[in-house]
């Protein structure tokens, strides 16, 4: 729904500035949106193919997720159970079910963690970063989900205090 994916690509503008990563994902974890910061953090999504965008992908195929993410392995089985807590949710959704038969082939990872049938909503939770300029950093990721863009989600970072 484009206007859903237009809400979300203005909430993420609005954080242009900020200094701390700001993204928009959708079901799929492909991403819709994201700030600046997103590349010092993670990557610069901008420069891969618009296919490629996806947050779940890029956790488990890049060698740079392990490198930007000192907890990797906690991190992307994090993200792993959440996905499978969506397709729960949306059982019967051909392109997930393509989705995780894609990763099942591509990552070991993927499948092991799969099979643990672990479920997990979208919390607040803490994520550890190894950032090239600002070195170790631990934020609080805020998962900001409204009726109008759902089942997509706005993740922001936080500083921890």
């Amino acid at each position: 729904s484009g206007t859903a994916d237009g809400l979300i690509r203005q909430l993420v503008r609005t954080t242009e500035h900020c200094p701390y990563p700001v993204y928009g994902i959708d079901l799929y974890s492909d991403l819709i949106a994201w700030n600046p910061a997103v590349g010092g953090y993670y990557t610069d999504f901008g420069r891969q193919p618009p296919e490629r965008r996806n947050m779940l992908r890029w956790l488990l195929e890049a060698p740079e997720a392990k490198q930007r993410l000192p907890d990797w392995k906690n991190d992307t089985r994090d993200v792993v159970a959440r996905l499978r807590t969506m397709a729960a949710q949306h059982d019967g959704d051909r392109r997930l079910q393509a989705l995780v038969e894609e990763l099942s082939k591509s990552s070991p990872e993927f499948t092991q963690w799969w099979r643990e049938h672990h479920v997990m909503g979208h919390g607040s939770r803490q994520r550890r970063f190894h950032h090239p300029q600002h070195g170790e950093q631990t934020l609080r990721l805020l998962v900001v989900r409204a009726p109008d863009f759902a089942p997509a989600i706005v993740v922001f970072h936080v500083p921890v205090t």
